[in-house]
């Protein structure tokens, strides 16, 4: 110890030091590193949980996205059908339209075509009739009244029917 004496270091300084040092340290530790540490670990496990969560709610997250594809995808695979259906449906109702119609039309056509014949024959008899008339007027006119009225319309009666034959 004279060796250190010498140097000017006091045996018992050491001693207040070491014992100060522990001290410092002792205080330290209690004091500031252990609930530093504490801190941190609290910390540590708060983010953990938070990555936890966080994959939970992604994992949560793409499920719910998978599911929502899933009925996206059936409801648009069940539109499509409808739509279908639908527009078959459409088709159906356009050709039954259309056959309604062409019924129609052919219910007016044989309509129109029986009253056609209708005002055809009233025509041709009323054509017939006054060419009657004015044959007998003209037949009358060039005998000159010297034949019977009944005579001729019967001779004129029966050149339209052979006319007509």
């Amino acid at each position: 110890m004279d060796a250190l004496a010498n140097l000017g270091i006091d045996g018992w300084s050491i001693v207040l030091y070491l014992v100060n040092f522990g001290v410092i340290l002792f205080v330290l530790h209690k004091w500031v590193y252990t609930p530093l540490l504490k801190v941190i670990d609290e910390r540590r496990e708060q983010i953990r949980k938070n990555v936890n969560e966080a994959e939970m709610l992604r994992k949560n997250f793409e499920d719910v996205a998978a599911k929502q594809k899933e009925e996206n995808e059936a409801y648009i695979a069940e539109n499509k059908a409808k739509i279908a259906e639908a527009q078959k449906f459409a088709k159906q109702g356009a050709r039954e339209i259309i056959a309604d119609a062409d019924a129609r039309r052919e219910a007016m056509l044989a309509e129109t075509m029986a009253q056609v014949e209708v005002l055809k024959s009233g025509v041709i008899e009323g054509a017939e009739s006054e060419m009657k008339d004015r044959i007998k007027k003209i037949v009358l006119h060039v005998l000159q009244n010297t034949v019977p009225e009944k005579a001729v319309k019967q001779s004129v009666e029966d050149a339209v029917k052979v006319v007509a034959k």
